[in-house]
C-alpha cells in the first residue's frame, strides 16, 4: 500500500471516530442532581448516619509565602454552636457562636460581640441538611 494511501485510510479512520464519539458519548445519561445526591447520602451512610452527628471539626494548614503559614482548627456543633482558631505569624485570631452571641478575638483589632443575625440562625439549618 502506498504511503498517500495509507495517510487517506488513516485520515478516514480518524474522522470516522470524531463522528462516532460524540454519538456513544450522548448515549450515556448524564445523571440527575437527585442521583448524585443519592449516592452520596448512600455512601456516607445514609440519612440516619447523618443525623447521629453532634458535631465536626476540621484542620487546615496554609503556606502564605514570605508570609509564614497559618494554621486553623474549627468545630461546629449541630446547635450551632461554633468556635474557630486562626494561628498566624501575627498573632491568633477566634471565633465563635455560643448559640446566642458571636464574638472575636482579633490581636490587631479591639474585642468585640454582637447579636447573633438572623442569617447566621437560618443558614445553620440549612448546613446540616442531608
Amino acid at each position: 500500500m502506498s504511503l498517500v494511501l495509507r495517510r487517506a485510510r488513516a485520515v478516514a479512520l480518524a474522522a470516522c471516530a470524531v463522528v462516532a464519539v460524540p454519538s456513544v458519548v450522548a448515549a450515556q445519561a448524564t445523571p440527575t442532581v437527585q442521583q448524585i445526591h443519592d449516592k452520596y447520602v448512600a455512601a456516607i451512610g445514609g440519612r440516619a448516619a447523618w443525623a447521629a452527628i453532634q458535631s465536626m471539626s476540621q484542620k487546615a494548614t496554609v503556606a502564605a509565602g514570605a508570609m509564614g503559614s497559618f494554621t486553623s482548627e474549627q468545630v461546629i456543633a449541630r446547635s450551632g454552636k461554633m468556635a474557630m482558631t486562626i494561628t498566624a505569624p501575627f498573632g491568633e485570631l477566634r471565633n465563635g457562636f455560643d448559640g446566642e452571641t458571636a464574638w472575636g478575638i482579633n490581636p490587631m483589632q479591639a474585642r468585640r460581640s454582637s447579636p447573633a443575625p438572623r442569617p447566621m440562625r437560618s443558614s445553620r439549618a440549612r448546613a446540616w441538611r442531608c
